[in-house]
């Protein structure tokens, strides 16, 4: 059989193409192949030898990663890896990258890595970096688990339906929320009053929530209060507010959002304050309001493509 290689031109910020060949088997789950945009929401996809670093050099560090638009996770042995990037041409897929490692200090180097839920499809990769057989047989799962990766403590990785990602650090009975600790390189980062993680990017802020943790196996006790804390330069722990019930296990579950600002508007009065504001599936922010704006509103094909006098909405 023959294939044909393909050459990819970088420009001024990293191209990054992935081509892949979907191999449908059955009786297993199906969590499907959604497109988004310019990544193929698929899960945690296992690195079997598709995935290179900048450098175009296999990455055996990163073992899955999560395709999630606007940002990449890289789960790592020891931590995590946020990948930021913007796009700079669509046509070509030129994208601008700012990556985030979060590296757990004093975890348990040889804890259980397992993945669960596996997609019924499988992904084949032909590209320049793999071998000339290609790197074949590829899954991706909805869950990859760190099992007591410091001692009566997991986490797991999630995808979540509304944000693309999460994870939850689970302290058993007998475990020390006090014992999950992250080291941040590339970011500027800190605690902000709401007891928020903030990592500030060349590409924007990333936000890092924890808004519904709680117990379990506790009857009629089960929200819990936990947020970040700074313990030295780039290094944070995470703390309990209220008391941990006797025999009650710990849910935390911290949530990344991507912070952004854009302008919108002409030269004369814009005003949104009463009318709405909607985000589509595809992804694009719909608002409504008034303008008395002779330019940079309407664009072709619009109902109105030109201000009429007033106010127009």
């Amino acid at each position: 059989m023959l294939r044909k290689r393909l050459t990819y031109r970088i420009l001024e910020c990293i191209t990054l193409i992935v081509f892949f060949l979907p191999t449908i088997t059955h009786g297993q789950k199906n969590n499907g192949l959604k497109k988004t945009g310019l990544t193929y929401k698929t899960g945690y996809i296992e690195n079997k030898g598709q995935i290179v670093d900048q450098n175009n050099n296999t990455n055996p560090a990163v073992l899955y990663l999560l395709n999630t638009p606007g940002m990449k996770v890289q789960i790592r042995r020891g931590g995590f890896s946020y990948d930021v990037y913007s796009v700079i041409n669509s046509q070509r897929s030129t994208l601008c990258f700012h990556r985030i490692d979060i590296d757990l200090t004093g975890y348990d180097k040889n804890c259980k890595i397992t993945a669960e839920e596996p997609s019924s499809i499988q992904m084949n990769y032909y590209t320049t970096e793999t071998p000339i057989e290609g790197v074949t047989h590829v899954r991706s799962y909805g869950k990859v688990i760190f099992s007591r990766i410091y001692p009566g403590i997991d986490i797991e990785f999630l995808v979540d339906s509304a944000r693309g990602f999460k994870y939850n650090i689970i302290v058993h009975p007998g475990g020390d929320l006090a014992s999950v600790t992250m080291k941040i390189r590339g970011a500027e980062s800190g605690v902000n009053p709401a007891g928020n993680l903030e990592m500030k990017t060349s590409l924007g802020t990333i936000e890092e929530t924890i808004p519904a943790s709680h117990f379990a196996g506790i009857v009629g006790v089960d929200k819990a209060s936990v947020g970040f804390v700074t313990l030295g330069k780039d290094m944070f722990g995470l703390t309990l507010y209220n008391t941990l019930p006797t025999g009650a296990t710990l849910v935390v579950d911290p949530i990344p959002g991507r912070m952004w600002a854009t302008y919108y508007g002409g030269a004369d009065w814009d005003n949104f304050e009463y009318g709405s504001c909607a985000i589509s599936n595809q992804g694009e922010i719909i608002s409504s309001g008034t303008t008395q704006s002779t330019a940079n509103i309407a664009t072709t094909g619009a109902f109105q493509t030109t201000y009429k006098g007033n106010t127009d909405g």
